[in-house]
């Protein structure tokens, strides 16, 4: 939950000047998932916004600052440090199912994982 939740607000940070990312209160937002398909749906309405906004053309050319839980930084910023979240959430959640299943092959390739410069333990 608190992986995707970020990619809501990151439009209305770049649009609005403000991320207003309250990890501490992500437990408000979970009851309405009661299930996989209220997950998944959630999951792909995200990743449906998400995608839809990162087709702006003018993203590109603007890097307006956005006040954030840790001060007013950069949008490029921002967006890396959702990236770096997601990337490592990823790890976590391929180490869990291994650890569960040692026939699951992990599910994303660590060449990619290696180019976000993320530590090499999972935690």
């Amino acid at each position: 939950m608190n992986v995707f939740h970020p990619f809501e607000l990151l439009p209305g940070a770049w649009t609005g000047g403000a991320f207003n990312w309250e990890p501490d209160r992500g437990s408000e937002r979970e009851p309405r998932l009661t299930d996989h398909t209220r997950l998944r749906s959630y999951v792909a309405d995200t990743l449906e916004e998400w995608r839809r906004f990162v087709h702006v053309p003018v993203l590109e050319a603007m890097d307006p600052l956005v006040d954030s839980p840790r001060g007013t930084v950069l949008y490029r910023q921002l967006l890396d440090a959702q990236r770096r979240h997601a990337a490592f959430d990823a790890r976590q959640f391929d180490r869990f199912l291994a650890d569960r299943d040692t026939r699951t092959a992990t599910l994303y390739d660590p060449g990619w994982l290696a180019l976000l410069d993320l530590p090499v333990d999972v935690y």
